[in-house]
């Protein structure tokens, strides 16, 4: 077997490659670590820069300003990276190359009211010392009570590096207390607030310790090391304090001026309300409300109490849970129909109460309205002839009666308008919460009549009322027309049929209609005379009478006439009036031709009724006796009147009695005579009227 291994050359050409091979991963590791490093690098910048704005903002910084990174350590807005006890100081160092990042500065710029902060990169260790010896300007603060003059709770320790005061409503008391070496033996205490400054000048006698504050009442005008602070309502400010430092042999390091600032912020003004309702009309029970607040530039919002007091947020009942935490100070309640008093409160315990002079918001929830509205439509006056008939007679009144109104009120309408309408109308208008109306309408024209009520909230919610229901819901029905009633003919004259009397009767009622026509007797039996009353009731049950006669026609009975006197009598009579002429066809009295009648004078007629006639012969029948022509016979001895004896013969009807149709008559005249004495004599016994044509009484 042969067994062979590597040359020499093999070898050498392997540890040269693996050599290559060694050299370029170590290059690749070196770039990977410095970019990792330079990574961390920005984001601790990036940290840093963030902190700085946060402090800008919690400072409420005005200008654009210059810090190193010691001060956002020193007054805790950063975070060191680990502390130092040999050298007693925080570090902070650079990751790419472990340097002390302390001294490097961060440009603070404030433009439009935007906070930009920006890492320079540059060193400032001057600033930076400066900042260090700030906090061995030792200052604490307290809340003070001006009336009672002691001190509250404390707002900084003197130990407390941050000087940016949380937010009170009392003053502030200011206490300087160094405990360095070499700077307790201050001489004076300069405080400045912008362009005001006040120099106290500093004994023995005129300091005092921060324990002997928490013990008594203090006046701080006493104090050198004491400084008050009070607003009438609201103070952000920045105090500088500066102590002077005197040289001598043993702090001839430390000397001069030495300051510490102090940002002082003091809220006394309650916060703000506003308050927006859901301005639309709902029949819901509750209405939505936003509750906006703000405390301005002060502390801050806090909580609101909604309740029903006017006196105060204890009162009351509360609506809301105050202990619920506000998102962007803004709370969203619902609240039903009533009245409400809003109380916000800040974080330093400013309320809005009559206390402080400024009252709670107020609420007034009004458009909410659950109300349903009805109204009535009824008859409160007139009557009926005929109940059951639904027709009224009178004037009727109508009485529009609505609900109580709710809230929102609502409008009316009440007419003869069967379409919603809210104006015009009877009587329209608006009803205003928790009223009502009662509205009444007097109908005097005959018809008949829908009335219609219509209510109307402002929530869209409606009611109707109107008059269906009056009379089965024929509506308002008024006739107050009685009827007129009359016979076509009176009296009326009749055939020898039956005839119904109601047939001769004309009824005319109003817009109720005629309803029955009633006579009495109902009809006739062919002859007779009748005495009818007839009565037209109308719809209304209003009625009216009239009566009428009506007779059948018959053929009257006659009798012929006779002579009834005869004698002889001497006659005196008046040419001018007492006498007249009248031809007879057939003279009967002793005349050959013709005879003149005159009227008799001064005798009574006879017993019978009979008329009495003269008849006198004479030779010319025109002329009467008397003048230039007289009647043949003896008239001497008359002068101007003519005197003459004649023969009288008196014809005429007596008085008939009888029985007409199973009726007994007595003494009754005739109706028709003839003159002649041939002439018959007709009677018309039930009063009738003579008809000379058919020889019949009429009625």
């Amino acid at each position: 077997m042969n067994k062979k291994g590597f040359t020499l050359v093999e070898l050498l050409g392997t540890m040269v490659i693996l050599g290559i091979i060694i050299a370029l991963a170590s290059g690749v590791y070196t770039r990977v670590y410095e970019n990792q490093k330079e990574h961390t690098y920005q984001n601790k910048v990036s940290t840093i820069e963030v902190a700085a704005e946060k402090w800008a903002e919690e400072t409420n910084l005005s200008r654009t300003t210059t810090i190193t990174v010691k001060r956002l350590v020193a007054e805790s807005f950063y975070q060191a990276d680990e502390y130092d006890e040999d050298a007693s100081i925080m570090v902070v160092n650079d990751p790419r190359d472990d340097t002390s990042l302390l001294c490097n500065t961060i440009d603070v710029v404030i433009e439009d009211g935007v906070v930009k902060a920006n890492f320079t990169g540059e060193k400032d260790c001057n600033l930076s010392d400066k900042e260090e010896e700030r906090a061995k300007v030792k200052i604490a603060a307290y809340e003070y009570d001006l009336v009672t003059k002691k001190v509250l709770r404390a707002l900084k320790d003197r130990d407390e590096i941050n000087t940016l005061l949380p937010w009170t409503r009392y003053a502030v008391l200011l206490v300087v207390e160094p405990t360095e070496e070499g700077y307790k033996d201050y001489t004076r205490v300069i405080y400045t607030n912008g362009a005001y400054s006040e120099t106290k000048e500093v004994e023995e006698y005129n300091k005092i310790s921060i324990n002997d504050i928490k013990k008594e009442n203090i006046d701080p005008t006493n104090y050198a090391n004491t400084y008050l602070v009070d607003t009438e309502v609201l103070l952000n400010t920045e105090y500088n304090i500066a102590i002077d430092l005197p040289k001598t042999s043993e702090n001839d390091k430390i000397y001069g001026l030495k300051s510490n600032d102090v940002t002082v912020r003091i809220d006394k003004e309650a916060p703000s309300i506003t308050t927006l309702v859901d301005g639309s009309y709902t029949t819901s029970s509750k209405k939505n409300v936003t509750i906006k607040g703000s405390d301005g530039s002060g502390s801050g919002l806090k909580t609101f109490y909604v309740t029903t007091s006017p006196n105060g947020y204890k009162e009351g009942e509360l609506m809301n849970d105050p202990s619920n935490p506000l998102i962007d100070n803004i709370l969203e309640i619902e609240l039903g129909l009533g009245t409400y008093y809003v109380y916000a409160e800040d974080n330093v315990g400013n309320i809005n109460d009559n206390n402080n002079g400024k009252g709670p918001e107020k609420i007034e929830i009004i458009n909410i309205d659950d109300t349903v509205p009805s109204c009535v439509i009824s008859v409160t006056g007139g009557s009926m002839q005929d109940p059951s008939s639904g027709w009224y007679t009178t004037n009727v009144e109508l009485t529009f009666r609505t609900s109580v109104a709710g809230a929102t009120g609502y409008n009316y309408y009440f007419g003869t308008s069967s379409s919603p309408v809210y104006s015009g109308g009877i009587y329209s208008g608006y009803v205003k919460e928790k009223e009502s109306i009662t509205k009444t309408y007097i109908v005097t024209s005959n018809g008949t009549q829908q009335y219609y009520g219509y209510i109307k909230t402002p929530l869209g919610v409606t009611a109707k009322c109107d008059t269906t229901g009056i009379n089965g819901g024929k509506g308002l029905r008024i006739d107050k027309d009685p009827p007129r009633i009359s016979a076509k003919e009176d009296p009326k004259t009749l055939g020898d049929e039956d005839y119904k009397f109601v047939d001769n009767i004309t009824a005319i009622c109003g817009v109720s209609g005629l309803k029955t026509v009633v006579c009495v007797p109902p009809e006739s039996k062919k002859t007779g005379v009748y005495d009818v009353s007839c009565t037209a009731t109308c719809n209304n049950g209003l009625s009216a009478s009239t009566s009428f006669k009506a007779m059948h026609s018959y053929d009257a009975p006659y009798k012929q006439t006779v002579k009834t006197g005869e004698k002889t009598v001497n006659y005196r009579c008046s040419f001018t009036d007492e006498c007249w002429e009248t031809s007879f066809p057939n003279p009967d009295a002793g005349c050959s031709s013709a005879a003149t009648k005159c009227k008799m004078t001064g005798d009574s007629c006879p017993s019978d009724g009979r008329e009495q006639w003269k008849w006198y012969c004479c030779t010319d029948p025109d002329i009467c006796p008397g003048g230039n022509n007289h009647c043949s016979g003896d008239y001497g001895g008359c002068g101007d009147d003519c005197c003459k004896s004649a023969k009288e013969v008196t014809y005429g009807c007596p008085k008939w009695s009888g029985t007409l149709d199973g009726v007994s008559y007595t003494g009754i005249s005739a109706s028709k005579s003839s003159s002649s004495k041939n002439g018959t004599c007709y009677y018309c016994p039930k009063g009738g009227t003579f008809n000379s044509s058919d020889k019949k009484c009429h009625f």
